[in-house]
């Protein structure tokens, strides 16, 4: 007669099958929550027609490639480019100084853009040497008000929509409407960034700009009556 008794297991063996189950928790939790963090970063608005498209600064091809496929369907008469701060006058000088002159950000974007057969006079060129996308949004308000825009597509890559949304209304206020688009180059993957180091960087660079903008946002809070 056989032996009906359950095969038992060794304290060895409860304790590996533990150890994989709880890794395979984690593995599976884990990439969950990764992709749920990408995921928060990104925010569109329905595209609807604007009086203009912002192309927020830097050197992003993958920006203004958009912006022009967005003007060339008819979503806005102009395109908006932002002039990049010069992290170091010394240089700069000295180069105006010998006659050496080298292309900004800005006339690369300009350059793309007459290149898909967008006239320059379509393209307005805001001189408002941003350092960050708060001072930009800031320094964009006045050009916007001046040229009669009330509302905005503000293009920008997957990873900034988020901050760009909330900073931009922030700054420009009711009076600007703002719609944010991603760029449709961007190659960011909110399934798979982590698989790569320039996008693991860009979601660690932009939580952290995303507790400078709380930060800043609670001092405003805190203090209503001063502007930073």
């Amino acid at each position: 007669m056989g032996d009906s008794r359950r095969p038992r297991f060794s304290h060895r063996q409860w304790m590996f099958l533990f150890i994989l189950l709880a890794g395979l928790i984690l593995l599976f939790s884990g990439r969950f929550l990764a992709r749920q963090a990408a995921y928060y970063l990104i925010s569109t608005d329905a595209l609807e027609p604007a009086d203009a498209i912002v192309v927020l600064g830097a050197y992003a091809p993958d920006r203004m490639m958009s912006a022009v496929d967005l003007y060339q369907q008819g979503y806005a008469p102009y395109i908006v480019l932002s002039t990049e701060e010069r992290h170091s006058a010394t240089v700069f000088d000295k180069m105006e100084e010998l006659g050496i002159v080298i292309p900004e950000t800005h006339d690369i974007s300009l350059s793309i853009a007459t290149q898909r057969g967008v006239s320059s006079s379509a393209v307005l060129i805001a001189e408002n040497r941003a350092n960050s996308t708060r001072t930009e949004a800031r320094k964009l308000r006045p050009f916007l008000k001046q040229h009669q825009i009330r509302s905005i597509i503000a293009v920008t890559s997957k990873t900034h929509t988020t901050r760009t949304g909330k900073i931009f209304r922030q700054e420009l206020g009711e009076d600007i409407r703002v719609i944010v688009q991603v760029s449709s180059y961007d190659d960011f993957n909110p399934d798979a960034w982590w698989q790569t180091r320039w996008q693991a960087r860009s979601v660690l660079y932009e939580y952290l700009k995303l507790i400078d903008y709380y930060r800043v946002s609670v001092m405003r809070w805190m203090n209503p009556g001063r502007d930073r």
